[in-house]
């Protein structure tokens, strides 16, 4: 079976994460990973919102991945984010900074079961 070269961002709650890798059929052989603290969730829950300086270090942290995952020609890159971390904006000066716009790339929303099944919480394994 041939190889490919796939691409996944995860945006979290707490980090986004890069991981690169080779897949062949359901092998999947990493070739490179990268995980970034950005603490988007913080604060959260006192106001039901995301704070600005959140979302922009994770909107920052998510072009930054496109961009090293490009390099690596991927077939495909996938953003992947769980509801709670999906970076719903609540007012025009914070939806400019949006997780989901850094980058051209749409952002797959997911539920924490989805995200389970994929691996992504157990380091893409």
């Amino acid at each position: 079976m041939q190889k490919v070269c796939r691409a996944v961002i995860d945006i979290g709650t707490n980090s986004v994460k890069l991981l690169v890798a080779e897949v062949a059929g359901r092998v999947v052989t990493p070739c490179w990973s990268k995980a970034e603290q950005t603490r988007l969730g913080r604060g959260f829950y006192p106001m039901h919102r995301l704070r600005p300086d959140a979302i922009l270090h994770t909107a920052r942290a998510v072009a930054g991945f496109a961009e090293v995952a490009a390099k690596f020609k991927p077939v495909s890159t996938r953003v992947i984010a769980t509801s709670a971390a999906a970076g719903r904006s609540q007012s025009s000066g914070v939806a400019r900074r949006d997780p989901r716009e850094a980058v051209r790339l749409p952002v797959e929303v997911i539920t924490g079961e989805e995200r389970g099944k994929l691996g992504v919480s157990r380091g893409y394994q």
